[in-house]
């Protein structure tokens, strides 16, 4: 199963490599993440048409929504793809004064909570409800959003099917659903501890891509990030795992400091790109806890974006600090520093 895995990632930093060279300013940048979300939407609307028209994966008791695709359709991957998607129309609601997007921008919202809570996903459940939780934290109007979420979230909840009703109960009392529903919850932790041992037995690189499934010998994946990590890639892959995360951080304090003499209004798409790469790195590892998304492309996609996204932060204050200096030297001088600039950049020095 290593290969696979190998081949997948390799295809992915292709995608990586591309974005990377093609994405030239800012502009192109917004029209790439804006077909992203296009391209998504049309996905949960072809799955939830044919969610409607009867096509849905039953297990533990209930109905379960699933992708129209065939490699991440299953309903738990599904959801995910749906809410890892969601944080990238923070930069659009930001940016724009068009009520036309922010009403498509609803309901897109509203698509992706309706996909989601029709999955029977609890892990995507609970991502859902941290990244509404940032959203109002982060908010100056704050208490009329909560008043809002404190009106909608009991409305979604009495429109949902009952036994979708019943498999979100389980997070707070097993005894709503099935024996199987509880025996799913509690094998995250048996699986967390079988990856324990199997770092144990292999510390330093572990016992490779993919290789949880023969090498935990139950027939299941590792089913959680952590245990994913260690028992797969071991104390290498650890430490590679945390500098990815590292660079994350690193670069959204990057993008901020470079905007910080801005207000909140005036700051531009790429900061807040920046800041929704942050919440799905969030949203990531708190969904790791019950899935193994380590290989997933968001990891290696959403990377470029924030790369992106840092270096036309970098232009854009390279550009302001010009525009200052010009206005403190003679127009004369002006002129001919400007011709200088843009021969600098034609010949690819600046």
């Amino acid at each position: 199963p290593g290969y696979a895995v190998l081949e997948d990632l390799f295809k992915i930093g292709v995608f990586y490599v591309l974005v990377m060279s093609s994405v030239r300013d800012e502009s192109k940048l917004q029209f790439l993440v804006g077909a992203f979300l296009v391209c998504t939407a049309l996905y949960m609307g072809h799955s939830l048409r044919e969610y409607q028209n009867g096509r849905h994966f039953y297990k533990m008791g209930t109905a379960r929504m699933i992708g129209v695709d065939s490699t991440f359709n299953d309903p738990n991957t599904f959801a995910a793809s749906c809410l890892y998607a969601l944080p990238l129309v923070v930069p659009f609601w930001r940016t724009t004064r068009r009520r036309s997007v922010k009403v498509a921008i609803i309901g897109y919202g509203a698509l992706t909570a309706t996909c989601i809570l029709l999955t029977g996903s609890r892990t995507a459940l609970l991502g859902l409800i941290v990244m509404t939780s940032i959203a109002l934290a982060c908010s100056k109007r704050r208490l009329q959003a909560a008043l809002i979420v404190a009106v909608l979230a009991p409305l979604a909840w009495s429109m949902l099917p009952s036994d979708r009703q019943l498999r979100y109960l389980t997070l707070i009392d097993p005894s709503y659903g099935p024996k199987s529903a509880q025996g799913s919850a509690e094998s995250r932790h048996d699986l967390f501890l079988i990856a324990c041992d199997l770092f144990a037995e292999r510390p330093l690189m572990g016992f490779g891509p993919g290789a949880f499934l023969p090498a935990g010998r139950t027939g299941m994946a590792a089913h959680t990030l952590y245990g994913q990590v260690c028992s797969e890639l071991g104390a290498l892959g650890i430490a590679a795992f945390l500098c990815v995360l590292y660079c994350i951080w690193k670069n959204a304090r990057d993008v901020a400091r470079l905007n910080a003499h801005l207000n909140r209004r005036m700051r531009a798409f790429e900061y807040w790109l920046s800041v929704a790469v942050v919440v799905t790195a969030v949203l990531l590892l708190v969904l790791g806890l019950g899935g193994d998304n380590l290989y997933r492309y968001t990891w290696v996609w959403y990377g470029a974006l924030q790369a992106l996204a840092l270096r036309f932060a970098r232009e854009r204050a390279a550009d302001e600090v010009w525009q200052e200096s010009a206005a403190l030297i003679p127009h004369e001088f002006t002129n001919a520093g400007q011709a200088m600039r843009v021969g600098l950049h034609g010949n690819g020095i600046a």
